[in-house]
């Protein structure tokens, strides 16, 4: 079903070659500053100071893109992304698994909003006599095959989680705004929000230490769904399998129990048979749903006697249970602090959807005005079911990737970000628990990967949450050091009868996602690196009689510059510095001979410099002056007739750049 998509370039190899040995022919070797992440290159002669060459000093560890750099709107002009994004869009339909899912991409940049859309498919899939066409709609036997475009609306599932922990970050700044005694934090205890939230006896020493921030990273232990996908018998289990599976869900129905003549148990069935459950056929149809509605308070009283995974803290395990008490914490902190009584779905819309103006996203039934929007997979899907407000906080939104977009720009990826304050998103987008493999970890509620191939460049932390219900897969995934995001939205193609035989090739969000990191990543940086390098590298110099002489050599160098030399009023910054720690250790190789990185500080136009061996946060700030100035610290400002300009504060050294 999957149809291969040729890339069309504008030149041909040869004529490619011929420009490239033109220009190595015609350019002066000196003044050569073409830089690829697959082709590094530096020119910089080895150190004469140092046993250590400075391309072995600088080797893993750059330092990240300084915030000024990231919001110059140069980068999306910039020709590596532009080359970049014609790639994905040869590149994305050799990614579908199947030509008939349905999907719907969006690539988001801080400075812009969303850059690139890709759309493929039709919204209803599980409508026959499809016919393949480039029109927005084309009708056959009566039905009208409208394509997916970026307001067209997906079960965005476990991408819900996301939500419910931005809520909890809206209430926590908006509870901190205003004088009271109702303070939230990431840290406040689930019990002292929601008294009625307890664990079997043997547990309740552990129930007391949870917060809200181990509910959002999946560290409470709670077991992962409490009440559905029970398993009464392992002997029966087939597989495709039978109208009548027996996977069981235990709410709604009291007193109901199917025929033990239509269903037997084995009779040397070790797992607990407990009344008033209720079989679901499997696919679910008719009134017996995959979610059954429940109430919050019967949802509660089973998790009181449900088994706890782990130990609280133990070990970060998948729990929509625990998403679901966060939610409930969060509905009472807002009766305690306001005395009303809001569900969850009505809190997000409030304080996100309706702020942020995403007019295709929802929690609850769909609204009567959106229904043309929906995507309906054609394999077995939950599309119209009304969740309970008691699985809310879960898995229970909707949402469409232009809706996506303004979350992933407005709050996630801008440097002033929208409904949060700025130390709330750093600590969000943060790791929570390492996993073994030491190199994913999880977060609040991320799943966390890394980007490390890339030369010249750091290993960059990619934030995702992924989701997925029957028929409708998603993920929305980013960089943050990158300021650039994806949200990739399925609907899945195939029918139910070849998912159960595999013959069902599916496609993937997060391989959709891995590809466009992958691709675009090096070049979003690349073009970071030529701003970066034309902002600042240079030859700085006193130009007035009135000011204390001096010379500083900028260099870009392996993705990161690097400050070659500092002199002011014959006085060798980088020597001094040495010096100073010669004085604590004793003499030894210089720290600061081959230069010193900068670091961006967040603030904009100040560094700080570091020795280019090793990554150590310890070096940072090592001497002060008496008034409090670091020795380390450099700061960059444009003077009114537009002229890069160095200051060294400990010097009282104002230089400006004269040469690049």
């Amino acid at each position: 079903m999957k149809t291969m998509v040729h890339c069309r370039f504008e030149h041909g190899v040869i004529g490619v070659l011929l420009i490239v040995i033109w220009v190595l022919l015609t350019s002066p070797q000196e003044n050569r500053s073409f830089r690829s992440p697959s082709a590094p290159s530096n020119t910089e002669p080895e150190s004469k100071t140092s046993s250590t060459t400075a391309s072995d000093k600088d080797s893993g560890c750059v330092p990240h893109i300084p915030s000024p750099v990231l919001s110059d709107p140069s980068i999306l002009s910039h020709s590596a992304v532009i080359n970049a994004l014609d790639e994905l869009n040869c590149r994305f339909p050799n990614v579908l698994e199947d030509d008939r899912d349905g999907v719907s991409v969006a690539i988001v940049h801080a400075s812009a909003g969303r850059i690139y859309s890709f759309n493929h498919g039709y919204k209803r899939l599980n409508e026959s006599e499809k016919i393949y066409s480039g029109s927005t709609s084309i009708s056959t036997q009566g039905n009208s095959f409208e394509l997916i475009d970026g307001d067209s609306i997906f079960r965005i599932a476990s991408i819900t989680k996301m939500f419910t922990v931005l809520e909890t970050l809206v209430l926590s700044k908006n509870s901190h705004a205003k004088k009271g005694r109702f303070r939230l934090t990431l840290d406040t205890r689930v019990k002292d929000l929601l008294p009625q939230f307890s664990l079997d006896n043997a547990f309740e020493d552990d129930v007391n230490e949870i917060t809200l921030a181990m509910l959002g990273s999946h560290r409470a232990g709670l077991e992962r769904d409490t009440g559905l996908f029970l398993v009464e018998n392992l002997y029966n289990i087939t597989y495709p399998p039978r109208r009548r599976e027996i996977l069981r869900s235990s709410f709604e129905v009291e007193n109901v129990r199917e025929s033990a003549d239509e269903h037997p148990i084995h009779p040397s069935s070790k797992l607990e048979q407990v009344g008033a459950r209720r079989e679901f056929e499997w696919p679910p149809q008719g009134d017996r749903p995959l979610f059954p509605k429940r109430s919050r308070q019967s949802f509660l009283d089973k998790l009181k006697h449900s088994d706890h995974v782990w130990r609280v803290g133990e070990m970060a395990s998948y729990s929509n249970s625990g998403f679901n008490v966060l939610a409930y914490a969060l509905e009472s902190f807002e009766r305690q602090r306001k005395g009303e009584s809001l569900p969850f779905r009505k809190l997000v819309e409030r304080d996100i959807l309706t702020p942020l103006n995403m007019s295709h996203s929802f929690l609850g039934p769909i609204p009567s005005h959106l229904l043309e929007y929906i995507t309906t997979p054609n394999l077995y899907n939950v599309v119209d079911l009304d969740m309970s407000e008691a699985d809310d906080g879960a898995g229970g939104m909707f949402s469409s990737t232009n809706d996506l977009s303004v979350l992933l720009q407005k709050v996630l990826l801008s440097q002033n970000p929208a409904l949060i304050s700025a130390p709330q998103r750093q600590a969000w987008l943060r790791p929570s628990f390492p996993i073994a493999d030491g190199n994913t970890a999880v977060g609040i509620p991320w799943e966390i990967g890394t980007l490390s191939e890339i030369d010249d460049a750091p290993t960059y932390q990619v934030y995702s949450k992924g989701g997925a219900l029957p028929g409708h897969y998603s993920q929305i995934s980013l960089i943050p050091e990158l300021e650039y995001g994806i949200a990739t939205l399925v609907a899945i193609g195939s029918s139910q009868e070849e998912s159960d035989v595999g013959a069902s090739n599916q496609t993937s969000p997060s391989s959709i996602n891995s590809l466009a990191h992958s691709i675009l990543a090096p070049a979003i940086l690349e073009a970071y690196h030529d701003v970066l390098e034309r902002r600042y590298a240079g030859t700085y110099v006193a130009q007035q009689p009135s000011q204390v002489s001096g010379i500083a050599e900028i260099v870009f160098s392996k993705g990161m510059l690097v400050l070659r030399k500092l002199v002011g009023n014959e006085v060798d910054v980088l020597l001094r510095l040495d010096q100073l720690f010669w004085m604590e250790v004793g003499k030894g190789d210089r720290k600061y001979g081959d230069g010193a990185k900068l670091w961006g500080t967040g603030y904009d136009n100040i560094f700080r410099a570091a020795p280019r061996a090793g990554c150590s946060w310890g070096a940072f700030d090592p001497y002060q002056t008496t008034s409090g100035i670091g020795l380390d610290k450099i700061v960059f400002e444009v003077d009114e007739s537009d002229q890069q300009q160095l200051i060294y504060e400990p010097l009282n050294l104002r230089l400006t750049r004269v040469r690049r």
